[in-house]
């Protein structure tokens, strides 16, 4: 199954250089073999489908006096950082990288996991994970951390998420670039977001339902 994949950086769909960006990599790929859980069946097959995504440059995040202090120059600070309204209601502040992963698919019903690699949480990170059919929902995979520490580093090449398809069918990502029609149902998806937050994933479950539907009536 061919899934398709693009980036962006920022709100305004900024990129950098192809030949400085790291493709999503195949998780097992990288993994070492020799221990002995890498030889479970049952082990490979959970993570058969799953990619790592990796943070593309050096980056310093320092929680300072209620604000959030970085490496990056401040237009740069401005263009990747996402601080919500209740950024800081919850016991550890709670921020997005706007480094964003769209993919999508001609296939019906495929979902896609956000899962968190082990590497964050000693870097004092904590990644929010979720779940959602790509098929239904075209949207971006987005970074959002609970900051558990004041001063953090992380290098580019940590990876900052795992992508994972819960499918049996072996899947090949392919960089792309979205089509109109999802563009719009993107946009269209944000509008609804401003004037009614959270109630895109009824919308989308309903979506999802009737694409699952059998075409035929049995008698």
């Amino acid at each position: 199954m061919k899934v398709y994949w693009s980036y962006e950086i920022g709100a305004d769909g900024d990129k950098f250089p192809p030949e400085f960006i790291n493709p999503p990599k195949k998780y097992l790929a990288g993994y070492d073999s020799k221990y002995d859980h890498a030889k479970c069946p049952a082990w490979k097959h959970y993570y058969d489908n799953t990619y790592v995504i990796e943070q593309p440059f050096d980056l310093g995040i320092k929680f300072k006096d209620d604000s959030i202090q970085s490496n990056l120059p401040q237009k740069a600070v401005d263009k990747y950082f996402h601080l919500g309204d209740n950024w800081l209601a919850g016991e550890y502040p709670e921020i997005q990288l706007m480094y964003n992963w769209y993919f999508w698919t001609d296939k019906k019903d495929v979902w896609i996991e956000q899962l968190a690699p082990t590497q964050l949480s000693r870097l004092g990170i904590d990644l929010i994970q979720g779940t959602f059919p790509i098929t239904s929902w075209f949207r971006p995979i987005v970074i959002g951390f609970k900051l558990l520490d004041n001063d953090i580093y992380i290098p580019r090449g940590t990876p900052v998420t795992h992508i994972r398809f819960p499918s049996k069918t072996q899947v090949q990502l392919e960089q792309g670039t979205p089509p109109p029609e999802l563009k719009s149902q993107l946009a269209e998806q944000n509008t609804l977001r401003l004037f009614a937050k959270f109630k895109t994933w009824d919308i989308i479950m309903n979506r999802n339902k009737k694409e699952k539907r059998c075409p035929f009536r049995w008698n």
